[in-house]
């Protein structure tokens, strides 16, 4: 009999991400129907209350889960990026990536929830994306990847920086104080044109 094909995380995140929005609609539609049903019959609170805003947290968290599944396909891209290829190279300090407690939030306070806000990083990928893909080094440890930048997780990062900024297009550089960043700042200088690097503040 056949192998089964694989399912891709691609594939995963968006079933995730559909599954989110029926949740966030049927929370939604609960909250609405008890606001003008729930005062004629019972002005008291009661579990039933509390439903839409658990269906509307649990949509929130399913529907990020399902961008980073759909990220962590994108860094599986990366890793296997031709020699040849001429990516946008990101460095940061990892303290500034977002927190999945407030990419959440962020998707769950706006109005186009079907398509939820995205992050600093989502629109700097998408920004320079005709330029070429948005590559950074992932954080150790992190069982998937944030929305964004695809993610290599290489065993010795400095050689992969390194390889990184020869073959980069572009460099995104976001300076920090840490001993890893200064030493990405002072690597980027000495290989890379300055016409090719692009510093990115925090305000």
């Amino acid at each position: 009999m056949p192998n089964a094909p694989k399912v891709s995380f691609a594939s995963k995140g968006r079933i995730l991400r559909a599954f989110g929005i029926i949740a966030f609609v049927l929370g939604t539609v609960l909250g609405l129907a008890l606001r003008i049903v729930d005062p004629l019959l019972d002005p008291r609170l009661t579990p039933v209350d509390f439903l839409p805003v658990v269906l509307i947290l649990i949509g929130a968290f399913i529907l990020y889960r399902g961008k980073q599944l759909a990220a962590a396909e994108q860094s599986l891209a990366a890793s296997a990026l031709a020699p040849d290829a001429s990516p946008v190279v990101y460095l940061r300090p990892f303290a500034l990536d977002e927190s999945s407690g407030r990419q959440i939030l962020s998707a769950l306070l706006t109005a186009e929830m079907f398509a939820p806000v995205l992050s600093e990083e989502e629109q700097l990928a998408r920004a320079v994306a005709p330029i070429g893909p948005l590559i950074g080094i992932g954080q150790p440890g992190e069982s998937l990847p944030k929305p964004g930048a695809a993610r290599v997780y290489p065993a010795h990062w400095r050689e992969s920086v390194e390889d990184l900024l020869r073959r980069a297009r572009l460099v995104i550089l976001r300076p920090g104080t840490s001993e890893g960043v200064l030493w990405e700042i002072e690597r980027t200088f000495r290989m890379v044109d300055p016409a090719k690097v692009v510093l990115m503040f925090e305000w």
